[in-house]
C-alpha cells in the first residue's frame, strides 16, 4: 500500500487546511480528505460521503461509536457528547458507513430510522448487519422519533432504542450498557 497527498485542496470553517489523499494498493485507489485542525486532532473524511473520525486527545484505547443519522445538528451533538465521554466518535450522515462496518469496527453503533436520500432505513441496516454478522458483536441502538420504535427494534434485531427527543445521561447510560468490556 502506497499513500500520497497534494497539497491543501480546500480549507473548510471547522478546519484549518484539508488535503486529497490517495492510498494506492494493488487492486484500486481510495481517496480521502483529510482535513486537519492541528497535529493532535485530525479528522478524516472519506470523499464522497461524510464519515468523520475524530481521534481523542490522549492516546488511550478509546472505545469506537459508529453514530448514523441525517440530521446534522444530532450528529453534531452526538459527537461532542461522546467525545467529552471518551469514545472514539465516528459519524456518518447517509447510510453509507455502515457498509465499512469491519473497517470501522465500532464497539456500539446508534442508528436513526430514517435516513433522508439513503436508499435503506436504519432499520434495514440493522437487520441486514445483523443477518450478515449472526457471530460477531456490533451492537446497535436505534435512536429515533418513530412512535412505534419498539416494534422496529425487535423486528431488525436491534440491541436496545432510544426515543428522540432523549435523555443524553440515559442514552450514555445505554451505550455503556452494551459495549463489551
Amino acid at each position: 500500500m502506497d499513500v500520497h497527498y497534494n497539497k491543501p485542496v480546500a480549507k473548510r470553517a471547522q478546519f484549518s487546511n484539508c488535503f486529497l489523499i490517495n492510498v494506492f494498493s494493488l487492486t484500486h485507489v481510495d481517496k480521502f480528505i483529510l482535513c486537519v485542525n492541528s497535529p493532535k486532532i485530525p479528522s478524516i473524511i472519506l470523499y464522497g460521503q461524510i464519515i468523520a473520525v475524530y481521534y481523542l486527545k490522549n492516546l488511550r484505547m478509546a472505545k469506537r461509536i459508529l453514530i448514523i443519522d441525517d440530521d446534522e445538528d444530532i450528529l453534531d451533538i452526538l459527537n461532542m457528547i461522546f467525545q467529552d465521554e471518551g469514545y472514539d466518535v465516528i459519524i456518518s450522515n447517509t447510510g453509507h458507513a455502515a457498509e465499512y462496518i469491519h473497517q470501522i469496527n465500532p464497539d456500539v453503533m446508534l442508528l436513526d430510522i430514517r435516513l433522508a436520500g439513503f436508499e435503506k432505513t436504519g432499520a434495514e441496516i440493522c437487520r441486514d448487519i445483523k443477518n450478515s454478522y449472526p457471530t460477531e458483536l456490533f451492537p446497535i441502538i436505534l435512536v429515533s422519533a418513530e412512535t412505534n420504535i419498539s416494534l422496529i427494534a425487535s423486528y431488525c434485531g436491534a440491541d436496545a432504542f432510544v426515543s428522540k427527543p432523549f435523555d443524553i445521561f440515559k442514552l450514555i447510560k445505554k451505550v455503556e450498557e452494551l459495549i463489551p468490556l
